[in-house]
């Protein structure tokens, strides 16, 4: 089993990375490095990665 600080980075990580990805899409905000949503649905969603 995971320790629990383990779980709650995981955890506040997934909260972070959620709250980011929703904000973008819903107030329609460019990520800093300029990738729109069309980028993401061109490139199935791996263009940043």
């Amino acid at each position: 089993m995971m320790k629990p600080r383990t779980i709650l980075y995981a955890f506040l990580l997934l909260v972070a990375v959620g709250a980011g990805a929703i904000a973008i899409w819903h107030f329609d905000l460019g990520p800093p490095w300029g990738i729109t949503k069309e980028d993401l649905a061109r490139e199935g969603g791996r263009s940043w990665v």
